[in-house]
């Protein structure tokens, strides 16, 4: 009997060596969309708002030391240009990390008419905190 085992083993052993990477994959498929890992409806708002935040020198609600060294990687590593307090309050207006969040999202999924109105919003609100010229914001 322990020969039959062995047999049968022997025959079956190429198709399980065959169907065992396949089988595994479907495994981990089906087990990384039945785990909870939050909500990822929509990961793209949440980056942005990471990005701006940065952007814009960081939010008050962070623990003290990561705000620290926001301020310090913000001094560092951005333009010079984001450093100008109007630009700050520019980014900071919350209809414009709207428009900007709006803008993104079509260019990530490459849509490539982007809205004009948008567009028009962005400059105008940035001529109102800068001073500039609406025409010189492109």
């Amino acid at each position: 009997m322990t020969e039959s085992i062995s047999a049968i083993a022997k025959t079956l052993l190429p198709v399980v060596k065959l169907l065992s990477p396949k089988l595994r994959r479907f495994y981990k498929e089906r087990k990384a969309a039945r785990m909870p890992i939050g909500d990822t409806s929509n990961l793209l708002e949440k980056g942005m708002d990471e990005t701006l935040d940065r952007l814009t020198g960081g939010r008050d609600s962070d623990e003290w030391w990561r705000n620290l060294l926001g301020k310090i990687g913000h001094e560092y590593v951005s333009p010079r240009f984001l450093r100008i307090q109007a630009i700050g309050e520019w980014l900071s207006d919350s209809q414009v990390q709207i428009d900007f969040k709006s803008l993104a999202r079509k260019h990530i999924m490459g849509q490539e008419d982007y809205d004009q109105d948008t567009f028009q919003r962005l400059r105008k609100t940035y001529a109102d905190k800068t001073g500039e010229d609406e025409r010189l914001a492109n």
